[in-house]
This record gives structure tokens, C-alpha cells and sequence, in this order.
């Protein structure tokens, strides 16, 4: 019995990891998102445009997968399907947000960036398995093969 209460407590310590480690995404891409559109409202530029616009609608999708599994993201953004690769997206994200000249997109930045690194370390001392294990084998027996879907 005493090995059962351990596995099931290590059962449930990875799921308040996961847990955390989707709050840390959620919060991370809405740091995104922030901070591209005050780099892009408070310096106009070329550059702040563009990075508010990508920044934005990845941002946006970032947190999305958060909350619901969606396919379309394993299909065009396959790195979202594992959490190294999130943890990754947002320490990219998070540099390339930062403008020197405005405060608010240094400090979203640096925000997204420190959480992405700290996912990073999670993920690879906890050894977490990716975020859509779970939920592609209950999607799956939901699915309808392509063939039968266009009638082919």
C-alpha cells in the first residue's frame, strides 16, 4: 500500500507541474502580446509593427493551446506540441519583443524569456511528457480519417 500512495502521489505532483507549466504558457504569451503591441503603440516603427503582428496572433494561438487542444497547431506549429518546444517559443519570443527605448516591452520581455527558461528546467529535471499525449488518444477516437471525410 505504501508503494500505491507514492505512485499516486507522483501522480498527482506531475499533474500540478503540468498545471503550473500551462499557467507559466498562458501567462508568458500574454506577456507576448503585450509587450509587442506597447513596443508597436509607443515607438512606431517598421519593425515594432511587424514583430506586433506575428507577435500577436502567436501569442494569441499560445495561449489558446493553453485551454483546448487544437489540431491545426500540431500540423503547422509542431514544436507547440512539446513543452521543451514552448518553453523554447517563448525565450525566442521574449528577446525578439525587447526595445531598449520602452520600458513596458523590456520588462514583458525579460517576463516571457525568464519563464520560458524556467519551463525549459522544469521539463528536463521532471522529465514531463509532452502536453498533447493525453489528449490526442482521447481526440482520437473522435477522429474521422481524411479518405472517408472527402468522400474518397
Amino acid at each position: 500500500t505504501w508503494g500505491n500512495r507514492r505512485l499516486s502521489n507522483i501522480r498527482y505532483s506531475m499533474a500540478g507541474v503540468s498545471l503550473v507549466l500551462k499557467l507559466m504558457n498562458a501567462l508568458g504569451g500574454l506577456c507576448c502580446v503585450i509587450g509587442a503591441t506597447c513596443g508597436a503603440v509607443f515607438n512606431i516603427n517598421l519593425r515594432n509593427v511587424v514583430i506586433m503582428m506575428y507577435s500577436v496572433v502567436l501569442g494569441m494561438i499560445f495561449v489558446l493551446i493553453q485551454a483546448k487542444h487544437v489540431q491545426f497547431v500540431n500540423t503547422y506549429f509542431g514544436f507547440m506540441s512539446r513543452w521543451i518546444g514552448r518553453g523554447a517559443f517563448l525565450i525566442l519570443m521574449g528577446i525578439i519583443i525587447i526595445d531598449t527605448k520602452i520600458v513596458v516591452t523590456v520588462a514583458m520581455g525579460a517576463i516571457a524569456a525568464i519563464l520560458g527558461i524556467v519551463q525549459v528546467v522544469l521539463v528536463i529535471i521532471f522529465r514531463i511528457k509532452s502536453p498533447t499525449a493525453s489528449e490526442s488518444s482521447d481526440d482520437s477516437r473522435n477522429r474521422v480519417p481524411v479518405q472517408l471525410a472527402m468522400g474518397i
